[in-house]
């Protein structure tokens, strides 16, 4: 992986490249002097996404073609007004997602947001078994480019009817890997092929 550039932080690059893919780091929600903006979450969550398509820009990517983003926020009870300000910057078939409740390093910001783009010159395909509904948040399950495929973060629920699986830790567990299981055979893959996970 090469590492290009710097903006995200005194230490840190904004991008690197892995192959061909655009990998940015994790952008606070910051103005060009460094401060964080004021505001709450919606007004955090644009400026985070506005400091990441700069980024991209710069890298020679669209933060449009992202496959995958991470989000993390500083109190889960921020989800919904967050969703509602990042909802727009992904209009149509918008990358896997993965949020976590991880306060930003700053004090002051409530979140951060990194992403990983696919080129304009490669497939990005979104990935959604026939029978799943729609994600009613602003993300796809699964984008695919090449035999690469990016997974959203994967909860207990039915992908039928979006109902909470009701059990413990283990059976838990076992229907999110079978939500993953139907996944990656829409994508064409199996347990095995996957390369990296995070519990």
């Amino acid at each position: 992986m090469s590492a290009i550039g710097s903006g995200a932080g005194p230490q840190l690059t904004d991008h690197g490249r892995l192959g061909r893919t655009v990998v940015l780091s994790a952008m606070l929600p910051q103005d060009a002097s460094g401060r964080v903006v004021a505001g709450g979450i919606r007004e955090q969550t644009r400026r985070a996404l506005d400091r990441l398509r700069d980024a991209a820009t710069r890298a020679g990517v669209s933060i449009g073609r992202a496959a995958a983003v991470q989000v993390y926020l500083r109190d889960a009870a921020d989800f919904a007004a967050m969703n509602e300000a990042y909802a727009p910057y992904f209009p149509v078939d918008p990358p896997t997602r993965t949020t976590v409740v991880a306060p930003p390093v700053d004090p002051a910001a409530l979140v951060s947001i990194a992403a990983t783009v696919i080129p304009d010159d490669q497939p990005r395909d979104v990935v959604h078994p026939a029978a799943w509904k729609r994600s009613p948040n602003p993300y796809s399950y699964a984008i695919r480019s090449g035999r690469t495929l990016f997974m959203s973060g994967l909860v207990p629920r039915s992908p039928i009817d979006g109902t909470l699986i009701p059990g413990d830790v283990r059976t838990q567990t076992a229907a999110i890997f079978e939500n993953a299981k139907e996944l990656l055979k829409a994508a064409d893959m199996n347990l095995g092929d996957v390369i990296n996970a995070k519990v």
